[in-house]
């Protein structure tokens, strides 16, 4: 055979209905052996896939002939299909020393090498080249450090690629320049405001001083006619008129009954209730104040135990929130899984007729007493979890 065409890629665009694509070029191979590469291309955005022979395409023809690529599929409309010679680029043809010149084979490794040169000269015509005529000192190597999101760009010298700035850079500043350009025009028409503006400022400041020294007149007076002659008064509406309200005790609070403000001493029964400290207080809390003094080392305290209800199923992941002391119904077997934040729990199990077994997940470690399934047992579960670890002790109260 002979190769008397340079023609070693064809393309087809899909329709949805043909699968049938000619080869007009020869190739080496047939079948699944065929050396050949298919490749998809999103005509909308350049996105490629090559295709698998075999599964998505069969091949018949070549062996030093053209042939045909039948798709399993028919291609969309939004693809097409590239369809270049890849020939395979070893030489296995062996001359027996004294044996008749093998004129086939020869003929053959000679279609082959031409076929890899005009396959090479494709991947030559696709690169990025210096002209003909250039005799400058440019050298066209990448640089070793590639980075992501940026251009490249020729250094000062024009003797080599460098890496340039980043999009980012580039897209701010057109964004920079286009409202350099809108401030320039705003700042032309606002000087002519700002002459015109200077005028009225100068009127307005002499308006304004005077107008300051006559406040500073009146507040002096609206002071002494109430009396605020001491550090610390506070000036208040009275019933009628305003009304001096002399500066309180150390350690008093401002408080009102809902008409006239004065000064108290804070009692315990102002702070009784509810207080969101989680919510008021950064920091480390103080010791809380009972009857008016410290909690002494002795002094204990009262809680409400939390009721977490019946487990029967899932994972019981007790929270912090919820309070210290808590417990719960073994009703079914579940999985006990330790608190989100780092603290100390104490859960009082019961097995009621239906207990199941509960399995532990997720603590660091888990020692103890055999958790049973007999109706009746109970159970301390004392939990703590710190920097991450987490520790299940097990008592059995029977």
């Amino acid at each position: 055979m002979t190769i008397s065409s340079t023609t070693n890629t064809v393309s087809y665009t899909g329709n949805g209905s043909t699968t049938a694509f000619a080869v007009n070029y020869v190739f080496f191979g047939t079948g699944t052996s065929a050396e050949i590469q298919v490749v998809q291309v999103v005509t909308a955005t350049g996105a490629e896939t090559v295709k698998s022979n075999g599964s998505d395409y069969t091949v018949s023809g070549g062996s030093g002939a053209t042939g045909t690529v039948t798709a399993a599929v028919a291609p969309a409309s939004t693809v097409k299909w590239v369809i270049n010679r890849t020939t395979t680029q070893t030489q296995e043809t062996d001359y027996v020393e004294n044996d008749p010149f093998p004129a086939e084979s020869h003929e053959e490794a000679l279609d082959r090498l031409t076929a890899i040169a005009q396959e090479e000269q494709r991947s030559l015509d696709r690169a990025a080249q210096l002209p003909d005529g250039y005799t400058g000192a440019f050298d066209p190597t990448l640089p070793t450090l590639i980075t992501g999101s940026t251009v490249l760009a020729f250094n000062s010298a024009a003797t080599a690629f460098e890496i340039g700035p980043t999009t980012a850079a580039i897209s701010s500043a057109g964004t920079s320049a286009t409202a350099a350009a809108s401030s320039a025009t705003a700042s032309a028409s606002s000087a002519t405001a700002s002459a015109s503006s200077a005028t009225t400022s100068g009127n307005s400041a002499t308006a304004s001083a005077n107008s300051a020294t006559a406040s500073a007149a009146s507040a002096s007076d609206a002071a002494a006619a109430v009396g605020l002659t001491t550090r610390g008064d506070v000036l208040k509406r009275g019933a009628s008129a305003n009304e001096r309200l002399a500066i309180g005790s150390a350690n008093t609070v401002l408080t009102t009954a809902g008409t006239d403000p004065a000064w108290t001493t804070v009692t315990n029964a102002m702070l009784a209730g509810s207080i969101d400290l989680a919510s008021k207080v950064t920091g480390a809390l103080p010791i809380a104040n009972v009857a008016g003094g410290a909690v002494p080392a002795s002094t204990g305290f009262s809680v409400t135990d939390f009721n977490a209800g019946t487990k029967s199923t899932g994972t019981f992941t007790p929270a912090e929130s919820s309070g210290n002391f808590q417990y719960a119904i073994n009703g079914g077997a579940h999985t006990l899984a330790p608190p989100s934040n780092s603290c100390s729990l104490v859960i009082q199990y019961t097995n009621n007729a239906s207990a199941g077994t509960i399995t532990t997940s997720g603590f660091t470690y888990v020692d103890g007493d055999t958790i049973s399934t007999t109706n009746g047992h109970d159970f301390f579960f004392y939990i703590t979890k710190s920097n991450g670890f987490s520790l299940l002790s097990v008592k059995a109260l029977q």
